[in-house]
C-alpha cells in the first residue's frame, strides 16, 4: 500500500515539475499554435484544388505528395537533424514553410495558380513541416527528464486531439468568412508565432551533439545512414515496435481509404453527421492521451501495446457490422484511442532508448519504415473496393489486427519494459 501511495506521490510530482519547465510550456503551445493554425492551410488546399480540377485524381495526387516526404526524405532529414542545432533547424524549417505559403498567397490573389503550382507547394510544406517535427521530437529529450517523457508525449497528443476536434470546424468557418487567401494568412501568422515560442525555449545541447559537428563534417551521408539504420536494428524493442506499427498502418489504413465512401454510400450521411463521425477518432485520441501516463504505470508497455491493438480490432469489427451511423461512431472512436495510444508509448520507447546525437537518424528511419504502408494500403483499399463490398474491408482489417496480436503473444512481445 505505501508503495502505491510513494508512485502515485512521485508521479504527482513529476506531472507539476514538467509544468513548471519553461522551455516546454513554450514547446507545447507552439506545437498547439502549429496544430490549430495549419488546419486552415489543410482545409484550404484540397478545397483550392476542387474548385481549380473537380477531380478526384487531382485531390488524390495531392494527398499522396503530402505523405512522400516521410517515405523518400524521411531519413534523409533525420541525419540533417543529427548534423545541425536542432532549435535552428526547427526555426529555419518554420520560416521556410511561412515563404512558401506567402508565395502561395501570392499566386492566389494575382489568379496565376495552376496545380502544378499547388503540387511543389504542397510538397514542400510537407517536407519542411515533417523536418519541423523530427527536429521537435528530436529535441524533447533534451527538454524534459527521461522519466517525464510519457507525460509530455500524452500532453502533446492531447492538444493535438483536441485540436483535431474543434480545428477543422473553426478552419471552416474562417474559410467561408473570409477568402482561401486570406484564409491562409492565419496560418502565416501561427507560424511567425511557432518561431517566437520555439526561440524562447531553451534545449540543452549535450557533448555528444557538440562533437558530433565535428564528426558529421568530416563523414560521407551514407555513413550516417547507416549508423542510424544500424542503432534501429540492433534496438530490438524498438524494431519489433517499429515493425508492429507497419503492420497496423496496413490494416488501419486500408479500412481509413475507405470509411467516407462507406458512410456516405450506406448511410447517407449529411455533411454534419459525417463530421461527427470523423470527429469521433479524435475523441478516442484524446481518451488515449490522458490514460496513457497513468496506465503505464500500471502496466508493462508490452501489455499496454497488446491492450490497445484489441481496442483498435474491436473498432474495426464495429465498422463491418455497423446498421447505424452511431455504430460508426463508436467504432472510430475505438481505432482512434488505438492509434494514438500505442503512438504515444511508442514515441516515449524511440526517446528513451536511442542516444540523443542518434535520434534524427532513427526517427526518420523508423518513420520512413511505417509510413511506407500508407500509399499501399490506400491503393490496395481502391482495388479492393472495386471488387468487394467495402463493409468486408473492415472485417479484414480487424482480421489482421487480431491475427498480429495473436503472433506479438506467441512472440512474447510482452516482456518490453
Amino acid at each position: 500500500m505505501n508503495s502505491q501511495h510513494t508512485e502515485r506521490d512521485r508521479t504527482s510530482i513529476q506531472k507539476e515539475v514538467i509544468w513548471k519547465n519553461k522551455s516546454f510550456v513554450y514547446m507545447w503551445l507552439a506545437t498547439i499554435m502549429y496544430d490549430f493554425t495549419f488546419h486552415v492551410y489543410l482545409l484550404a488546399l484540397p478545397l483550392i484544388i476542387y474548385d481549380m480540377s473537380q477531380s478526384t485524381l487531382a485531390m488524390s495526387t495531392m494527398r499522396a505528395l503530402d505523405f512522400a516526404p516521410n517515405i523518400i526524405l524521411g531519413i534523409f532529414i533525420g541525419v540533417i537533424v543529427d548534423r545541425t542545432k536542432r532549435k535552428n533547424f526547427m526555426r529555419y524549417s518554420l520560416l521556410m514553410q511561412t515563404l512558401l505559403l506567402i508565395l502561395l498567397v501570392i499566386l492566389l490573389k494575382n489568379a496565376t495558380m495552376s496545380l502544378w503550382n499547388i503540387y511543389i507547394i504542397g510538397f514542400l510544406v510537407s517536407t519542411f513541416g515533417y523536418c519541423f517535427w523530427n527536429g521537435f521530437h528530436s529535441s524533447l529529450p533534451q527538454v524534459v527528464e527521461g522519466n517525464q517523457l510519457t507525460t509530455a508525449n500524452s500532453a502533446i497528443s492531447l492538444g493535438y486531439q483536441i485540436n483535431n476536434t474543434i480545428g477543422p470546424g473553426l478552419a471552416g468557418v474562417l474559410l467561408v468568412s473570409l477568402s482561401y487567401s486570406n484564409g491562409l494568412i492565419i496560418t502565416i501568422v501561427g507560424l511567425n508565432i511557432v518561431v517566437g515560442l520555439i526561440s524562447f525555449s531553451h534545449i540543452k545541447e549535450n557533448h555528444l551533439l557538440r562533437r558530433n559537428e565535428k564528426y558529421h563534417n568530416l563523414n560521407p551521408f551514407w555513413v550516417d545512414i547507416k549508423e542510424g539504420w544500424l542503432e534501429v536494428k540492433q534496438n530490438h524493442r524498438l524494431f519489433s515496435m517499429t515493425i508492429t506499427i507497419l503492420c497496423l498502418n496496413i490494416a488501419s489504413g486500408v479500412s481509413s481509404a475507405v470509411i467516407i465512401f462507406y458512410a456516405l454510400d450506406k448511410f447517407n450521411l449529411t455533411s454534419d453527421q459525417l463530421g461527427m463521425v470523423i470527429a469521433s477518432t479524435a475523441i478516442g485520441g484524446i481518451l488515449a492521451a490522458l490514460s496513457a501516463k497513468k496506465s503505464r504505470e500500471m502496466l508493462r508497455r508490452g501489455k499496454l501495446i497488446i491492450f490497445a491493438i484489441c481496442i483498435g480490432a474491436s473498432g474495426q469489427f464495429l465498422l463491418f457490422v455497423s446498421f447505424h451511423w452511431n455504430i460508426l461512431m463508436v467504432g472510430m472512436m475505438l481505432i482512434g484511442f488505438c492509434s494514438v495510444f500505442i503512438n504515444v508509448h511508442y514515441q516515449t520507447l524511440r526517446q528513451e532508448s536511442t542516444p540523443a546525437h542518434l535520434l534524427g537518424r532513427v526517427s526518420g528511419t523508423t518513420s520512413m519504415l511505417m509510413k511506407i504502408a500508407t500509399p499501399i494500403s490506400f491503393l490496395s483499399a481502391g482495388l479492393l473496393g472495386e471488387m468487394i463490398d467495402v463493409h468486408w474491408i473492415f472485417l479484414m482489417s480487424s482480421m489482421i489486427m487480431t491475427a498480429l496480436m495473436i503472433i506479438l503473444i506467441k512472440l512474447d512481445v510482452l516482456t518490453f519494459a
